[in-house]
């Protein structure tokens, strides 16, 4: 388990897939991201959320079509992944893990 999201090297990952385990409350994005900085290659890993509360994907892309992660900021057990397209996703979780 990580500290905080903010600690990861996200800027620059794509999202390939969210889902949303209902009956576990479990939220997992699926990303490819340059943990190691962007002069290594991209590694596919999940974001895994546990103990999901509320969950806000907006799909308006103010900036333009992306799927590209801008930041990742954490305040508690509130996390905001800001996307390159402007759109902020939104969740509250007890806990995170990165799965490589």
């Amino acid at each position: 388990m990580n500290k905080n999201i903010s600690e990861l090297n996200l800027h620059d990952a794509s999202i390939s897939k969210i889902s949303y385990l209902l009956g576990e409350n479990i939220l997992e994005l699926n990303i490819s991201a340059f943990l190691d900085g962007k002069s290594k290659k991209g590694r596919n890993c999940v974001l895994k959320f546990t103990g999901v509360e509320l969950i806000n994907i907006p799909h308006v892309n103010p900036w333009g079509s992306s799927n590209f992660i801008h930041t990742a900021k954490q305040a508690g057990n509130k996390y905001i992944i800001g996307m390159q397209s402007g759109d902020m996703i939104k969740i509250t979780a007890s806990s995170f893990t990165l799965i490589e």
